[in-house]
This record gives C-alpha cells, structure tokens and sequence, in this order.
C-alpha cells in the first residue's frame, strides 16, 4: 500500500508511456514552453455528468496538470449545475466540453471541436473518420486566458477580394489571433496595431 501511495505521487511523465498509433497524447514543444511559463492561475471547468467522463479528454487533462502547476481542473456536472454554462456562453455545450478561465478571461472548447469528424465520404461509402484535436484546442485556449494582447490579422475588402476559407479562418483564429476587416476606402490607411494585412 505504501508503495503504490509513493508511485501515484511521482509525475505521470515518469510512469505512463503514449503508446497510441499517433502518439495523442505526447505534446509539442510549443506546449510545453506554453504551460511551463504559465505566470497565471487557470481553471479548467470540465462539462460532463458523472460517470460519462471520455478517457482522451481525461488523459490530456492529466498529462496538462502535470506539466503546468497553476492548472486547475474543476469537474461539473450539468445535471446538477444546469445553469453552470449560461455565463461563459450561450451555445449548447455537449458533454466534455471544457471551459477555461482565467480572471476576467474565459474560452469554451465545445467537445464537437475537441472531437473533429470527417464526414466526406459518408455518403459515397457510409464511412466517416474521427480525429482528437485535444491538444490544439486546449494549448490555444490557455493560451487565449493568459494573454493581454491578441495579435490582430486584417483582411482587404473592398475590391471584391474573397472571403477567407473558413479553413483558414479557423486555423488563424486558433492560432488565437483576431481577424478584422480593412477598407482602405473607408480608413483611408492601415491601423498602427495591424500585425499583418492579408491581400
């Protein structure tokens, strides 16, 4: 008993190996250098009733607290606390869905985000695949929380330019930068905080 007591309180880096195909659940650099510097005090809330938590959203979760000391996961049960979501967002949440807060700061991480899946040959074959986009959503997320400053990306309109794909919309904004509109014919210049202009 004494000894199993000392294993669970050594780091899970230490003792539990990602032996999935893709390696899910082995962070990037990137996320690592994101939750070591963490200067700030988080909350996760996870979204789920009891019994029907997902083991890949609890094994990243895990594998976060384990790499960032000012991370916090508070579990909540939307049964219980049916109201719990109505102020960080007006969207249906699903279960494992993820909230994160920090101070005045929060981002909602629905679990149809965490859980990605790809339908386009499901009405050739009737097959569909399914992909976890943990790791992306959640680093972007604490990211967001801890930040005072959002880089913004301004987008050219007015010349009957096309829109962006909504691909490229989404991948800009998880890299958690705001994407504006810029008229030149209305502004007549670019804004001093414009970090990049897209043509």
């Amino acid at each position: 008993v004494a000894v199993n007591m000392l294993v669970a309180e050594i780091p899970l880096k230490y003792t539990q190996f990602d032996l999935t195909q893709n390696e899910i659940f082995t962070v990037s650099e990137q996320t690592r250098e994101i939750l070591s510097s963490m200067d700030k005090d988080v909350t996760v809330y996870w979204i789920t009733p009891q019994g029907y938590e997902d083991v890949y959203v609890q094994k990243m979760l895990d594998v976060y607290r384990d790499l960032a000391d000012r991370l916090d996961v508070v579990k909540i049960d939307p049964i219980l606390y049916p109201s719990f979501t109505s102020s960080y967002t007006t969207e249906k949440l699903y279960d494992n869905s993820l909230i994160f807060e920090c101070g005045d700061r929060s981002m909602v991480v629905n679990s149809t985000e965490i859980f990605v899946y790809d339908l386009s040959n499901y009405y050739t074959t009737g097959e569909y695949s399914e992909s976890f986009d943990g790791e992306s959503r959640m680093t972007a997320a604490i990211n967001y929380v801890i930040s005072d400053d959002m880089p913004i990306v301004y987008t050219l309109t007015g010349h009957g330019e096309s829109d962006l794909s909504v691909d490229m919309e989404d991948s800009v904004v998880n890299q958690n930068i705001e994407i504006q509109s810029l008229s030149l014919l209305t502004e007549g210049s670019v804004p001093d905080n414009c970090e990049c202009l897209f043509i």
